[in-house]
């Protein structure tokens, strides 16, 4: 929420953006990450298809994800007894809401201006909200203070304005608001571990000539979902080529996890912004 105390006798007209940033810290970070994946269909060395795990080139376990405001926050004191804008809320964040769950921040930017700029942009909003679409208004030509100067059939939208502007950000820990409760869930499920194959159903290799030339139905699920980014690495498969209970031998050298789960950099940036403090 901001507030913003003016003793300007006439009605002020704001425009709100924000920016928020937050921690992400992966609930199964693990430093071990895929190595080796090859589909090697022909193989001298007799080891098939090959995924191997090495230690992180880089670090995955604390990013930084960022947000901006996709829509217009408005905001006036013409039909308030003062001039004075007090509590007006920019951005709602729930308890619930996994951007709190360590450390949060947002950035504030604060537009003044004048009653036909305000109106341009009250125009902006009616036109570009969903509602809309099943209301009675016609957009047609929003009425703007700029044209095309070589042309007199261009149609140019937007509105030229010099007004003041300032920012602020903030910091907070969801300790700061909540002590001692529980944070908010991940981003995403990390509740169920998979073991997917890195042999297929229907796989077969045959040596030929002293080669490894693979026979199968599809593409290793194990390959595949690494390729694709989907899968994560959580560690070793202990049953990698045990009989289960129908004495089906285990096709899965290793249990994984989605990636976000495992990866932080599948939700932002593992670079620390230059604003960041702890």
């Amino acid at each position: 929420m901001v507030s913003n105390s003016n003793n300007s006798s006439s009605a002020n007209y704001f425009r709100y953006e924000y920016e928020e940033t937050y921690k992400v810290i992966p609930p199964d970070y693990n430093p071990f990450d895929w190595d080796q994946v090859d589909y090697d269909f022909f193989c001298e060395d007799d080891d098939g298809w090959e995924v191997t795990v090495a230690v992180r080139d880089e670090p995955a376990n604390i990013c930084f994800a960022s947000n901006k405001s996709n829509h217009l926050i408005l905001a006036s004191t013409s039909n308030l007894t003062t001039n004075d804008l007090g509590d007006y809320e920019i951005r709602f964040v729930s308890n619930k809401n996994y951007a709190i769950s360590h450390r949060y921040s947002i950035l504030v930017k604060q537009y003044h201006h004048d009653i036909n700029a305000a109106a341009f942009f009250n125009s902006l909003e009616d036109f570009s909200s969903s509602e809309s679409i099943f209301s009675n208004v016609q957009t047609g030509m929003l009425k703007s203070n700029v044209s095309a100067k070589n042309s007199k059939d261009a149609i140019v939208f937007g509105y030229f304005e010099l007004s003041s502007y300032s920012e602020k950000r903030i910091f907070f820990n969801y300790e700061d608001f909540y002590p001692n409760e529980p944070s908010p869930p991940y981003i995403i499920s990390c509740d169920v571990i998979r073991e997917p194959a890195l042999y297929p159903d229907g796989f077969h290799s045959t040596v030929i000539d002293g080669k490894v030339i693979v026979d199968r139905g599809s593409n290793s699920p194990l390959i595949e979902g690494i390729i694709a980014g989907q899968i994560g690495y959580i560690g070793e498969n202990e049953n990698f080529f045990e009989p289960d209970a129908n004495g089906e031998l285990s096709r899965a050298p290793f249990i994984v996890k989605p990636l976000g789960c495992v990866d932080c950099r599948t939700f932002g940036s593992n670079k620390t912004p230059n604003f960041w403090i702890e």
